[in-house]
């Protein structure tokens, strides 16, 4: 069953393949500009919103029926690239439904032959595309 998507990499639960997400957190903030005054306090200026941000981990184990050293890799493909992604989770789209990756980590929790990963732990982080 695919319970969401993040562009092209697909979160899904099965008899055979088990890959989902984490941690899910998501974040927005508005920007205020000061405006120094004379022997008084700072002035805030209301100037917007910022990007919000999502961040989530996802577990990658070939004992969960994935490569997660060919998962990692394509993922970090989009990153290098900007690629521009939509981010769906259940039925829902995310945002204005445009996302980028701006930061992720690879965490490997064990190795198998070859020195291959068998289990990572990958932390994302995502800015909002507003396009």
């Amino acid at each position: 069953m695919i319970v969401g998507a993040l562009g092209d990499f697909v979160f899904e639960t099965s008899a055979e393949v088990i890959k989902t997400l984490d941690d899910f957190e998501w974040e927005s903030s508005a920007k205020y500009a000061k405006h120094d005054r004379h022997m008084n306090e700072d002035l805030p200026e209301y100037t917007g919103t910022d990007n919000d941000e999502i961040s989530f981990t996802i577990y990658l184990s070939s004992h969960l029926g994935v490569d997660p050293q060919d998962e990692y890799t394509a993922l970090l493909i989009a990153e290098r690239k900007g690629s521009v992604m939509p981010l769906i989770l259940g039925e829902k789209g995310y945002g204005k439904n445009k996302w980028v990756i701006t930061k992720s980590k690879r965490k490997v929790r064990s190795w198998g032959k070859n020195m291959r990963p068998t289990v990572i732990e990958l932390p994302v982080t995502l800015m909002h595309y507003p396009v």
